[in-house]
């Protein structure tokens, strides 16, 4: 209630799925980087994966503007889930 906008909804609940977003979101960022051998190759990698990731979420674009394929498609990235949460 910090800027007097009531507050809908359960904030533990919220909290436990934030958490849950930012172990998965760290588990995503942890396996490139396993993969690559240099911090360049994990920049272009972050550039090619992560960035469409995080704007094919549903918080730039919606997903029912999106192809049904895509919407799918991004079904599996926890951060579609997260704007859905949120």
């Amino acid at each position: 209630m910090i800027l007097g906008i009531p507050i809908a909804g359960s904030i533990p609940l919220f909290m436990v799925g934030v958490v849950i977003y930012l172990f998965f979101a760290t588990a995503v960022g942890i396996f490139p980087g396993t993969v690559t051998r240099s911090m360049p190759q994990m920049g272009l990698l972050f550039m090619l994966v992560f960035m469409p990731m995080n704007m094919l979420s549903g918080s730039n674009t919606p997903l029912e503007s999106m192809p049904v394929w895509l919407s799918t498609v991004m079904q599996a990235s926890p951060s579609t889930h997260f704007v859905s949460f949120t």
